[in-house]
């Protein structure tokens, strides 16, 4: 057999090995950013807590649509997701409670934040 004949099924298979064998780019995938802020900080039982997570950001997927579930600290019982940036909350108690929202964009991605208040004897 000619080598010339021989050769050309070779470059052939070497050619469709290399471009086969090329993978898809990884898809990194991140969370969201969750930032919280509370007003105000410090109340009494009459006090409306007002939380605001709406300068919460997804960097990777700027356009993502994120949602919010809330938790007043009182319990573990978390809300429902809801595209609610803000929640409020008034305590029938005294205390320090921690207020937690979690972001979750459209991947499924999530992340957790939270801030500390203090709940006061009425003046």
């Amino acid at each position: 057999m000619n080598i010339k004949n021989l050769l050309f099924p070779i470059l052939l298979i070497l050619i469709i090995s290399v471009f086969s064998c090329t993978e898809e780019p990884a898809i990194e995938e991140y969370p969201p950013v969750a930032i919280i802020q509370v007003t105000p900080l410090i109340g009494d039982t009459t006090t409306i807590f007002i939380a605001n997570a709406g300068a919460s950001y997804d960097e990777y997927n700027p356009n993502a649509i994120l949602e919010f579930q809330w938790n007043w600290g009182e319990n573990e019982i978390w809300s429902d997701y809801s595209l609610n940036k803000i929640s409020s909350y008034q305590y029938d108690s005294i205390g320090s409670y921690i207020v937690s929202v979690r972001v979750i964009d459209s991947s499924g991605w999530t992340n957790t934040n939270f801030a500390e208040i203090m709940v006061i004897e009425n003046n």
